[in-house]
């Protein structure tokens, strides 16, 4: 039988299989007795399941029954004591009274304070101020039981049973505690030292701030603090410091770094800061070129006017510390240089196939960043371009440790790199060089590898596009070899790079037997994110992983690397403590889907990325401010889209069976459709990580364990309203589905989704014995009846605040 016969049956081979699906859902039996086939159980209702099984004895004979004997009018999903037939408000929450009808019944609450009339000792409370337990807030308080209000009362700790005036206040307390002629009432300094002169407010001299500047004239090292000046905490501003403690204020100071013990003039100079030893016009002690040549023009500090010159690009090759196979990269300079500047770097790496971008970038995110003033680094990966030695997918004993002598090479000899301005740190006791990093797929790998492997920790910023957490997830998903990908990166790797032997070994096995050995499992473990993440790579710097800020991007239409792969990213990260954002878009590998724009919203991912480095590595405040926490794009193109502080994962529970038993065969190209919710209203939106609990079992008990274990894949999809034709089966969202192999009980998670739904819309299961778009060879290669069963959590939200 051809490839083809397979994946395209005739009219006449369907007809058979339909034929086949028709007689076993039949049974063999027409029988319409109340006593079954299997030793005479009697059916009282004749709902077709026998009395012994019936959890609903009394169905109405005008109604169908579920497997268990129960009809729609007989269930009650939300258990609020109203059936489903009667329940106007199906989804009502758990210990939720209801009425007839089954919604919950609405609580008074007058003044809208949280707390019911009933229970509100405060029924008056003004709004917008907030309430204890009982429904009363601060201003409707009176902690000391004296009659007053505690906004109101002067003297809020009056003793029990004093008789107090309208602020509160007993005879007592209206005395002169410190007996400096000021009543209490009146002393805003209440514990004036005994004799101390005192003003009418009831404050001495040493209580007072004359300047005003926070600090009492008592503490006030500095008593006539300027007002536009903030003082520290011995009352002194900057111009009233003298740094340098030649006796002349810093205001005053020409000479502000003059040696200890120097005798200085008027204007704070020695007699060796009054010299200029270089003759450029700028004395010693201002001087921050002191050896300026002879009859060069200098600015005020005494150094040469900065010079502005045009950014260059060039070639690099190393050889490499592991095992002397070439490095290759280019260095491109900013666009324009100054001599006083400094200038962040940013790495860039390529595809899995690709080579590095040689050429001085003209347009894109490359160019955009040297417009802006950084270096990029755009290096050859091991096994592609220019570079030697094989594809090992960045192993982080070879393609690791490469990169870091890369970022060794940067620091010796990139003279203008910036440094943070916070010194050392204290693991290097060396500066640390403002570095980040970019790139897609493959070159979104090597920058989550060198940030968990560099012990200097170098990156202080990283932009992931579309790649992966764990490869046994991206290639191998619940023991399934994803073989079309695994086809394109096998010629990939081979015909445009030099592939690692390991590699091939892996594929090949993976593409002619769906299974893949321990020992490949295990390399694609140590070469991904998810075993640092997990603690479980012993090329984990210091042993763990630190925070670091990371702007991550995918496309929630990518088939190789899911969305669930930059979810998991970012919950790595994420725990990690620095600033994490997600962004979801479009444009993916864009082979089989994944191929629109790079927008969430309004937001592009080149603009978005600059911000985040012009934040995160050039310390521009707000620059990144508009790229929200998460951005779920919900179309193919990415002009519609929600914002959300984090991403859902579950939700409401769902409980399934397929009607009919389904075939896992390879050959089997017709999905079962179950339904899952209707949509209520217009706009509702489903985003987020569907999980499922899904049970495979034999179909036919007595045909005995089959000789294969079954293999189907799932997905959600939305049959709109108003599309009823079961001969043509709605797409599966974002064309993602899960497969699952063998018997037994799977609890596993969806892949992520993200659409809106309108009124009527339905989505539903899709569970397809073969899906040969994406697992071309891995379907069950023999026909194997199955009956499955579970439940889904479905991500559903209401309309959500748009994408920008």
């Amino acid at each position: 039988m051809t490839l083809r016969t397979l994946l395209f049956p005739s009219r006449k081979s369907l007809g058979l299989l339909l034929l086949t699906l028709m007689l076993a859902a039949c049974g063999g039996s027409s029988s319409n007795s109340s006593s079954n086939n299997s030793g005479g159980s009697t059916d009282s209702d004749r709902d077709g399941i026998a009395d012994t099984r019936d959890q609903c004895p009394a169905t109405p004979s005008s109604e169908i029954a579920n497997s268990n004997g129960c009809s729609a009018s007989q269930l009650d999903d939300d258990g609020d004591g109203v059936s489903n037939q009667s329940d106007s408000c199906p989804a009502t929450p758990s210990n939720t009274d209801v009425d007839a009808q089954g919604c919950a019944i609405t609580v008074e609450d007058a003044d809208g304070d949280g707390v019911a009339d009933a229970n509100d000792s405060c029924p008056a409370t003004p709004a917008g101020e907030s309430v204890d337990t009982d429904g009363c807030s601060a201003s409707q308080l009176d902690d000391d039981n004296d009659g007053v209000n505690n906004s109101s009362d002067n003297c809020p700790n009056t003793a029990a049973g004093a008789t107090v005036d309208a602020n509160g206040c007993s005879n007592s307390q209206n005395g002169d505690n410190d007996g400096d002629g000021v009543g209490n009432a009146q002393d805003f300094c209440p514990l004036t030292p005994a004799g101390a002169s005192v003003d009418q407010n009831g404050c001495s001299d040493a209580q007072r701030d004359d300047d005003g500047d926070g600090v009492s004239n008592g503490q006030d090292d500095c008593p006539a603090t300027p007002a536009t000046e903030t003082a520290n905490v011995q009352g002194c501003s900057p111009s009233q410091l003298d740094d340098d403690n030649d006796g002349v204020n810093n205001a005053d100071d020409i000479c502000p770094n003059t040696t200890a013990g120097a005798t200085v003039d008027s204007e704070g100079c020695s007699n060796v800061q009054k010299d200029d030893n270089d003759g450029d016009g700028v004395l010693n002690g201002n001087d921050q070129c002191p050896n300026t040549p002879p009859g060069t023009a200098v600015e005020a500090d005494g150094c040469p006017p900065a010079t502005i010159t045009d950014g260059v690009s060039y070639d690099v090759n190393l050889a490499s510390n592991v095992d002397g196979e070439n490095i290759a990269f280019t260095l491109h300079e900013p666009t324009s240089l100054s001599s006083e500047e400094s200038y962040p770097l940013i790495l860039h790496s390529h595809g899995y196939s690709g080579s590095r971008q040689s050429s001085r970038p003209t347009g894109g995110l490359l160019k955009a960043l040297l417009d802006e003033g950084f270096y990029v680094l755009s290096l050859d990966e091991r096994g592609h371009g220019d570079s030697g030695g094989t594809i090992r997918i960045l192993d982080p004993d070879l393609e690791g440790k490469d990169w870091l002598q890369v970022l060794d090479w940067a620091e010796e000899n990139l003279s203008q790199l910036a440094y943070a301005d916070n010194g050392p740190t204290p693991a290097t006791e060396k500066d640390n060089p403002l570095i980040g990093a970019v790139g897609g797929s493959y070159g979104g790998g090597y920058q989550l590898m060198i940030y968990a492997i560099d012990p200097e920790h170098r990156l202080d910023a990283i932009a992931p596009d579309i790649t992966w957490n764990d490869l046994r997830y991206s290639l191998y998903p619940n023991d399934v070899f994803k073989t079309f990908w695994a086809s394109v990166l096998s010629a990939g790797g081979n015909l445009a790079g030099n592939q690692d032997q390991e590699v091939n070994e892996g594929l090949a096995t993976g593409l002619a037997a769906n299974t893949l050995a321990d020992d490949k499992l295990a390399l694609l473990y140590r070469h991904s994110p998810a075993s640092h993440c997990a603690d479980e790579n012993d090329t984990t710097a210091d042993g763990s992983l630190r925070s670091i800020d990371a702007f991550i991007t995918q496309s929630h239409m990518d088939t190789l690397f899911n969305f669930n792969d930059a979810y998991r990213n970012y919950r790595c990260l994420s725990d990690q403590g620095g600033d994490v954002r997600l962004f979801t878009k479009a444009a993916g590998h864009g082979i089989d889907s994944g191929d629109g724009q790079s927008v969430c919203g309004r937001l592009n991912t080149t603009d978005t990325t600059v911000s985040w480095f012009q934040e995160k590595l050039q310390f521009v405040q707000g620059a990144a401010d508009e790229i929200p926490e998460v951005c779920f794009n919900l179309g193919s193109e990415g002009n519609d889209g929600i914002v959300l502080n984090d991403v859902p994962y579950g939700g409401d529970n769902f409980a399934f069976s397929s009607p009919l038993p389904i075939i896992a065969h390879e050959a089997n190209l017709l999905p079962t459709e179950i339904e899952l919710y209707t949509a209520q209203a217009d706009n509702q939106v489903i985003a987020g990580i569907p999980t499922i609990s899904l049970s495979m079992s034999i179909a036919d008990q007595q045909a005995g364990a089959p000789l294969l274990e079954p293999i189907v894949f799932v997905g959600l999809a939305i049959r709109e309203s108003g599309d009823s034709n079961p001969l043509q089966a709605p797409t599966p969202l974002m064309n993602q589905v899960t497969p699952f192999r063998g018997f037994g009980d799977h609890n596993v998670d969806l892949v992520g989704v993200m659409s809106r739904m309108q009124n009527g819309d339905k989505l539903v299961l899709m569970v397809y014995g073969s899906y040969p778009s994406q697992y071309a060879t891995s379907a069950s290669p023999l026909p194997i009846p199955v009956q499955i069963s579970g439940s889904v959590a479905r991500p559903l939200l209401a309309p959500q605040q748009t994408a920008p």
